[in-house]
């Protein structure tokens, strides 16, 4: 009896031994080669055994050793940068790649800040280095496929007299058209999630497909279409978010494809396991996270029953109560209404995809359709932004609320009644306590700060957009919301449209910023090296990035990374 009960688990503790691995050997590559193939001859047998124990070997040793060059982001005059299957790759100026290259060599991975490495420096997040090169070789399809993808994506801009943008976002996965104001009215609306392709992108393209292929036998369309997904990858800039997603879609295609009654759920902890196993460091990505959870959740309704529109709407019930708090300890953004606009706004994505599946073929006689589709597709999220915007709201829900939500949600999976997971789509409505004093980030590449006092609420940034959004806004909403009484948001390629500031300005009641002689007992200094040691007030205490001297009433970031400080 307890065999059989083992048995039937066997999926479950698939995935509990991918997550252990996971944690255990990212970043050991001997680990991982001795290990994969151990943990699936635990589950599997036969030939199974074989060609999946083949399948994780080689993607463990191609994605340790091997890159793929998708395209060139701006760089600097010290260093180039360039998009890889595997995140951005940083180069001295002298070394050119084009779209296409392989890359074979030993690479290092430097975490984005120095300071505060919650996860610890193995698994925390960061560009990738080369220690050595043995070889760059030229992909022949894929290579032609990632150069027309660069040039598709600038076509369409000038064929369409630039406003075609959000496009090449949802198809190619080129964002470098989209505006920060584009950004905010997505992320407000609380549909953040279809402006970069991941997993619904994915599956999407994968129903386009099936459409597309309709009129084979079923088998054939499968095949077909799976095919097509796969050629889908480059198109899209291997993503690593894609790439994950086109596993999952082509696991269930060939599924069906060869009449394999798995059940869904435990098809989604199987891939999610192999994914784990042959990209570990995938344990701490949010996006796979994200999607493994949305895809986790919806796999645990019947689809029995009710209409399109209903059924719709429980699986943007179940997607949303399995990623919600997630997003919520990760971001701290979130917007209610995003469950409703999500389903506002899917047909008109799906409709924007197939559209642009036909520009890839046909730029020059798509462009104009595809400007309209977008006019009307920007439109409906600027309404919904609109209208449902005042629920935005940035607030960090904690590790001990999310493991409670986390275990409610595995028990709700094992009722009758899945759709009882609903209840956590109430987290953004819990109170939340502010914590007093002042308040840090881990600061990197942009200055800012939070002072919560007892009746006034003081914010301070300065930085890019993208520091703003992926760093400062989840630090906000950690500290207690996005709306203050006083403050100064400077944003280089962007405007603050997030936080709600009622007087703007400088001279902070509760500290003083770049101004070494007030008597407020706390100087900001944003500029590094600008405090001189013999001429401080020893009643002062002094927060500066970096500094030549040192001395106890003097903080600094780079070294502490994230601070909370409550002195006078």
């Amino acid at each position: 009896m307890l065999s059989d009960k083992l048995k039937a688990r066997k999926t479950e503790a698939f995935l509990l031994c991918a997550i252990a691995y996971a944690f255990a050997t990212a970043t050991y590559t001997i680990a991982q080669l001795l290990a994969a193939p151990l943990i699936l001859l635990i589950f599997l047998r036969g030939k199974a055994y074989i060609i999946t124990a083949i399948f994780a070997v080689f993607f463990i040793l191609f994605s340790t050793f091997c890159l793929i060059v998708t395209d060139e982001k701006p760089s600097g005059k010290s260093v180039n940068l360039w998009n890889t299957n595997r995140g951005t790759y940083l180069t001295p100026p002298d070394i050119h790649y084009k779209p296409g290259e392989l890359i074979i060599g030993k690479f290092a991975r430097t975490p984005y800040r120095e300071a505060a490495k919650p996860l610890g420096e193995r698994l925390a997040p960061g560009y990738l280095k080369e220690n050595k090169v043995y070889a760059v070789l030229k992909i022949p399809v894929v290579s032609s496929i990632l150069e027309y993808r660069s040039e598709l994506s600038e076509r369409l801009y000038s064929l369409s007299g630039g406003r075609l943008k959000l496009t090449q976002a949802i198809l190619l996965g080129d964002r470098r058209y989209i505006t920060s104001e584009t950004r905010d009215t997505f992320l407000k609306a609380g549909l953040s999630h279809m402006l970069a392709i991941s997993g619904m992108h994915v599956g999407l393209v994968a129903a386009v497909c099936i459409m597309l292929f309709a009129f084979l036998p079923k088998k054939f369309s499968m095949g077909a279409s799976s095919i097509l997904l796969l050629c889908y990858l480059p198109m899209a800039g291997f993503k690593v978010p894609v790439m994950r997603a086109v596993l999952f879609a082509s696991a269930f295609i060939w599924a069906m494809f060869i009449d394999y009654r798995a059940n869904l759920t435990k098809l989604t902890m199987f891939t999610g396991g192999m994914i784990l196993l042959i990209a570990p460091r995938s344990i701490i990505s949010p996006s796979f996270l994200l999607s493994f959870s949305a895809v986790y959740g919806i796999s645990m309704l019947s689809f029995k029953g009710g209409g399109g529109a209903l059924q719709l709407l429980r699986v943007g019930i179940m997607a949303s109560s399995f990623t919600l708090p997630i997003a919520m300890l990760l971001f701290g953004s979130v917007n209610p209404a995003g469950i409703v606009n999500t389903l506002a706004d899917v047909p008109v994505t799906y409709f924007h995809l197939a559209a642009g599946i036909a520009g890839i073929f046909f730029p020059a006689i798509s462009a104009e359709p595809l400007a309209l589709i977008e006019s009307f597709h920007m439109g409906l999220v600027t309404t919904l932004a609109e209208y449902t915007g005042f629920m935005f709201t940035l607030k960090n829900i904690g590790i001990g609320v999310f493991a409670l939500s986390a275990a409610y949600l595995i028990a709700v999976t094992r009722t009758r009644y899945p759709l009882l997971a609903g209840v956590v789509l109430i987290l953004p409505l819990l109170p939340q306590s502010v914590p007093q004093g002042l308040h840090f980030p881990d600061v990197g590449s942009y200055r800012g700060f939070v002072h919560n006092m007892e009746d006034r609420r003081e914010v301070y940034f300065s930085g890019s957009y993208g520091s703003f959004v992926f760093s400062f806004l989840p630090f906000v909403a950690h500290k207690g919301g996005r709306d203050f009484d006083y403050g100064d948001i400077s944003i280089y390629g962007g405007s603050n449209t997030l936080l709600t500031v009622k007087k703007e300005g400088t001279d902070y009641a509760g500290l003083c910023l770049n101004n070494t002689d007030c008597s407020r007992g706390i100087v900001y200094m944003t500029r590094s090296n600008t405090l001189k040691c013999d001429k401080l007030d020893k009643n002062t205490h002094y927060f500066i990035y970096k500094n030549d001297c040192s001395s106890d009433n003097i903080t600094e970031l780079k070294e502490t990374g994230s601070v909370s400080f409550r002195g006078g």
